[in-house]
């Protein structure tokens, strides 16, 4: 059994440098009472085009409407697809909570035609969610992992081994379409599954692929998923090149 955080990874002491910015800023976000409204969703507006985002630099548009491609110093953290291509988001659309320092089990499993499987007959219904993870970047479907995102949680990120910050599950269903939309995946594997003491599962693995300038990139990866109500739905997320 091993404690440990969950993968991710964001620039040198980024978590830190973030952190040191919100409880600097936090009030001023609310003190009009709600920054992303009074500020962004004005910007936003500008650049909204029957359902869609436009940035400056880009010929196609957006589904999320909070991506920054500037760093915008005390209004912006690391983003859960920083190495796809979208580095930053407002922070205003994060929050920082206290998790549990998680244990994890090794899951017994077998390999099967060159991909992951977890042993046959149990987990009820968490390999075909796995599979539907995959199958969202190898074939370019988002809503094979849209059906696995709860839009009313909250999903943990974590950065650089540690935890980050949550954000909305409506947020990062948005995420992952732009992400998917315009990132080309060379392959895409889980290697590893693990039990969480609260009984969700980690799976980490590798994806190669390029990123939205067309740049090649290969990082590792989790998703956490646990069951509600009869499905799996992610939890968590996390990347890194380390």
């Amino acid at each position: 059994m091993s404690q440990r955080g969950q993968p991710g990874h964001r620039p040198d002491q980024a978590r830190h440098q973030w952190q040191q910015s919100w409880d600097k800023h936090r009030n001023n976000w609310s003190r009009s009472g709600n920054w992303s409204h009074n500020n962004h969703w004005n910007w936003n507006r500008s650049n909204y085009f029957y359902g869609t985002f436009f940035y400056p630099g880009f010929w196609f548009g957006f589904n999320y409407g909070y991506w920054s491609f500037n760093f915008c110093t005390n209004y912006c953290s690391y983003s859960p697809f920083y190495y796809y291509g979208y580095p930053y988001i407002y922070a205003p659309r994060v929050v920082v909570v206290d998790v549990p320092v998680y244990t994890y089990t090794q899951v017994p499993a077998y390999q099967y035609g060159g991909g992951y499987y977890l042993s046959q007959g149990a987990y009820g219904g968490l390999d075909a969610a796995l599979s539907d993870v995959r199958s969202a970047w190898i074939d370019g479907r988002a809503d094979l992992i849209i059906k696995h995102i709860n839009p009313n949680d909250q999903i943990a990120i974590y950065l650089d081994n540690e935890y980050a910050y949550s954000l909305p599950g409506s947020d990062y269903i948005k995420m992952v379409q732009d992400a998917i939309g315009h990132v080309r995946t060379i392959s895409f594997t889980f290697n590893n599954v693990e039990r969480r003491n609260d009984g969700a599962y980690m799976a980490t693995g590798k994806h190669d692929f390029y990123d939205i300038d067309g740049n090649q990139q290969s990082i590792d990866l989790s998703f956490t998923m646990a069951q509600q109500q009869g499905g799996w739905m992610i939890v968590a997320a996390g990347s890194t090149t380390q």
